[in-house]
């Protein structure tokens, strides 16, 4: 009788631990989708911002890759924000990389990977009046380049 309720602790207490490591796993795992949707939410606030300002612009850029992507953007605060949808994956060893064009000197303004199905929003931060125009190229991954390597796949005019 005593080995049978020994037999039945351990078997308990195995079941608890289990449990234990499942709760914990799914805590993590929703503590990421909070931050994940935090972000997004942060991201979407900043896109309203900037469209609700007097002095916003928007700019579509065009080009080879058929995609919706705007850079909307306040010069009067220096703030914008790249928006992207149905934009193709660029393949596991590339990037697309957003370009701030003064003259013929494109500055990096940062990187991004499209996510299936939803849209990207890319903070900017700059002096707009210095440039005359933004492009997208297709770079190395993970961090791009320092200057285009490739010819743009998409260009607006500011």
């Amino acid at each position: 009788m005593i080995q049978f309720r020994r037999g039945w602790a351990v078997g308990l207490a195995a079941t608890a631990a289990l449990l234990l490591l499942v709760l914990a796993g799914l805590a993590v795992s929703s503590s990421r989708q909070l931050t994940a949707l935090s972000a997004r939410l942060a991201a979407q606030q900043r896109v309203l911002a900037l469209l609700a300002a007097p002095s916003s612009r928007s700019v579509a850029l065009t080009g080879e890759v058929k995609a919706a992507v705007r850079l909307i953007y306040d010069p009067d605060r220096g703030l914008g924000a790249l928006v992207v949808s149905d934009l193709r994956d660029p393949g596991r060893e590339s990037v697309y990389q957003l370009w701030l064009i003064a003259g013929a000197q494109p500055e990096s303004a940062g990187v991004f990977r499209p996510l299936p199905g939803q849209p990207i929003v890319l903070p900017v931060t700059a002096d707009f009046s210095r440039y005359q125009a933004v492009a997208i190229s297709i770079e190395r991954a993970p961090s791009g380049a320092l200057q285009p390597t490739t010819t743009p796949v998409l260009l607006g005019k500011l």
